[in-house]
């Protein structure tokens, strides 16, 4: 879900800047990075904390055209959302009302939480942010273009919900 569905890079630097006034929004695109590396000395963990605030998931923002193009996917194919959540408890309720909020679609019986790693998923494609779970899949993995993942080049990336759309569909639905 998040960086590929859910805008928490965006605020991550956004929580940053309102607290020590340094906008960071640019830089970890430029440093290939998290928001949290960047932080100012000593602080990495402090500001990696943000995600265990209550109500930080619950805040993102969905990426442009994601909730069409998912249930687009979801008309033709088996989809299932499957998010790393139990790192962060505090998620497991934010991120069922996210997905009831902007997935309507999605059934309780299409969402996945898991620990942190998705070595057990078995399907013909991921799409996600990062690597290791691409690494350990054995259908497609799809890389979804994140700040953190910009200077890999072994994956197909996909930059936003276009390219995912024009990857399955051929087209936009906008066209």
């Amino acid at each position: 879900m998040d960086e590929v569905m859910a805008d928490s890079s965006t605020r991550l630097a956004d929580m940053y800047q309102a607290e020590f006034g340094i906008d960071l929004h640019q830089q970890v695109w430029d440093n290939g990075c998290k928001v949290y590396d960047l932080a100012l000395d000593g602080l990495r963990t402090y500001v990696r904390n943000y995600l265990h605030q209550p109500g930080f998931f619950a805040s993102l923002k969905i990426f442009d055209d994601a909730a069409r193009v998912v249930e687009r996917l979801n008309d033709q194919h088996e989809v299932f959302i499957c998010s790393a959540a139990l790192e962060f408890p505090l998620s497991l309720v934010e991120k069922i009302q996210w997905l009831q909020k902007y997935l309507p679609f999605i059934t309780h019986k299409q969402i996945i939480f898991c620990g942190g790693r998705k070595r057990f998923l078995d399907g013909d494609y991921i799409i996600d942010d990062h690597i290791n779970n691409l690494e350990a899949f054995k259908g497609t993995g799809l890389l979804y273009h994140a700040s953190h993942n910009i200077h890999e080049t072994r994956f197909t990336r996909l930059h936003n919900w276009l390219d995912i759309e024009q990857y399955f569909f051929g087209q936009t639905a906008l066209t």
